[in-house]
């Protein structure tokens, strides 16, 4: 039986390389300097990077974050895109995306960046926000393992592609 543990984006990598977890499940993208730390098993989703506002907002795209305040979670690779696309934005770094959401709805901040499905949850909860702009990034999902676990990541890349073959994925 797993025991299933919360992982925020700052903590996912520590967690592999000290043993808290096995396995990370958690719109974790693989990306060349993560590689270097864990392992990661084949992309399972591929995701957009996004920006969310109010629907009554005048930020419509990348080039309107400037002077604004912008949320993402320390540890994202949204911390990285944020301070190259949008140099002039406002970071703002919480620990999670809820909290970007409260955020976003107190009007404490302007917008949230990160990956659309967790933007199309935000918006599932509250029909007052929407995406806007086109796409900043592509984020290849992959299941987090601790570097060197060959047995593991085989293993887990198995049981992918036997999901994505036998028709469950769909």
């Amino acid at each position: 039986e797993p025991k299933f543990i919360e992982a925020i984006s700052d903590n996912r990598i520590p967690f592999l390389q000290d043993g808290t977890a096995d396995l990370i499940l958690s719109t974790m993208t693989i990306n060349a300097e993560r590689t270097q730390e864990i392992d990661f098993s084949d992309p399972y989703y591929i995701a957009s990077g996004r920006i969310l506002t109010k629907t009554d907002s005048p930020i419509q795209g990348l080039e309107d974050l400037a002077g604004r305040k912008v949320c993402t979670v320390l540890g994202s690779t949204y911390e990285e895109t944020l301070k190259e696309q949008a140099p002039e934005a406002d970071l703002r770094l919480v620990d999670t995306y809820s909290e970007c959401l409260e955020l976003l709805q107190n009007g404490a901040i302007d917008a949230i960046s990160t990956d659309d499905v967790i933007l199309t949850g935000m918006i599932i909860q509250d029909d007052t926000l929407q995406m806007v702009g086109d796409p900043l990034t592509t984020e290849p999902y992959g299941v987090g393992i601790k570097d060197g676990d060959k047995q593991l990541k085989d293993f887990v890349d198995g049981v992918l592609q036997s999901v994505e073959e036998d028709g469950r994925w769909e």
